[in-house]
C-alpha cells in the first residue's frame, strides 16, 4: 500500500491533481490524506474567532470535497483529511517526512480566492524542502494510462542511490509501463545496460535515448511528445540540470509549462 499526500486549497488546479492521487492510490490500494492549509492575517485583533471561523469554513469545503470523489474509490484505497494553521511548504514537508509517505501530488498553481495557498513558489518550496517523491500536475494535465514514462538522465554512467530511484521501477511495473531513459548532451558518453538494469529497472521495459543537444528542457519536451509520454520523472541533486529550472528565475516557465504529470525525486 502507498501512503500519498495531496495539498488542496479546493481550487481546479488542485483539485486536478487529486484525481491523479486517486488514480495512484486505486491502482496500489493505497491511502490518500488531503491537507489543507490557511493562514491568519496578523492585523486582526480577533486573532482567535478568525482563526476559527476560517478553520470551520475549511471543514466544510474538505467535507464537501471528499464526499464528491469518494465514490471513485477503488481497490481498497482509502482517504483523509487534515487541516491546519501555518505555511503549506513547511507543513506538508513535515507531515510528509513524520508520517512516511510515498508521494506528494500537487498542482501548480492555485486559486486567487482570500484562501489561497498554492501559488508556484509553494509548490517550488515543497520540492526544495521535501525529502519524499514529489508529484507535479499541471491543470491540463490528464492520465487514462501511464503507459510511457521518460526517465530523464543527467549523467552517465548512474551514480543515483537506490533508494533515490526506488519508486521508478515501482510505477513502472505496477502500470506495465515502459522506460524511456532520456539522457541530454553529449554522445560520446556511454551507456552501461547492466548497471543501469541492475541498480533501477529490476526487469522493467526500458530502452535509451540520448539527444547530442544543448538545449535541454526543449529536447525533453519534444521527446515526451514524440514518444507521447503520460509521465516525466527528473532527480533533483545539486549540479544537475534539473538544479537549473529550481533554482533558476525562469523556474516557473521551465518547470510547469507542461501538459504532463512530472515526478520529481530527491536524491
Amino acid at each position: 500500500m502507498k501512503r500519498i499526500l495531496v495539498p488542496t486549497d479546493f481550487s481546479k488546479v488542485s483539485g486536478n491533481a487529486l484525481q491523479f492521487a486517486i488514480y495512484l492510490g486505486n491502482h496500489f490500494g493505497g491511502h490518500i490524506d488531503v491537507v489543507h492549509t490557511y493562514d491568519v492575517i496578523r492585523k486582526t485583533g480577533h486573532l482567535k474567532s478568525m482563526e476559527g471561523i476560517l478553520h470551520e469554513d475549511a471543514r466544510k469545503d474538505m467535507d464537501k470535497l471528499l464526499a464528491g470523489v469518494f465514490p471513485q474509490l477503488q481497490s481498497q484505497c482509502t482517504i483523509g483529511s487534515y487541516i491546519a494553521q501555518g505555511d503549506t511548504g513547511d507543513i506538508v514537508t513535515r507531515k510528509a517526512k513524520r508520517q512516511d509517505y510515498d508521494f506528494i501530488v500537487m498542482g501548480t498553481q492555485g486559486s486567487s480566492n482570500a484562501m489561497e495557498v498554492f501559488i508556484g513558489s509553494t509548490a517550488l518550496s515543497v520540492i526544495k524542502k521535501s525529502e519524499t517523491p514529489v508529484i507535479v500536475v499541471p491543470e491540463s494535465a490528464s492520465f487514462e494510462k501511464l503507459g510511457n514514462i521518460v526517465f530523464c538522465v543527467d549523467q552517465i554512467p548512474f551514480s543515483y542511490s537506490p533508494n533515490t530511484l526506488a519508486p521508478v521501477p515501482t510505477i513502472a511495473d505496477k502500470f506495465n509501463a515502459h522506460l524511456h531513459l532520456l539522457h541530454v548532451g553529449s554522445e560520446d558518453e556511454n551507456w552501461s545496460d547492466t548497471q543501469v538494469e541492475n541498480t533501477v529497472l529490476n526487469g522493467s521495459s526500458f530502452s535509451f535515448h540520448n539527444i547530442d543537444d544543448d538545449d535541454v528542457f526543449g529536447s525533453i519536451n519534444k521527446y515526451a511528445d514524440d514518444v507521447n509520454a503520460d509521465l516525466i520523472i527528473m532527480v533533483r541533486r545539486k549540479k544537475s540540470f534539473f538544479a537549473k529550472i529550481v533554482e533558476g528565475s525562469h523556474t516557473r516557465k521551465e518547470l510547469f509549462h507542461t501538459n504532463r504529470p512530472l515526478m520529481i525525486l530527491q536524491d
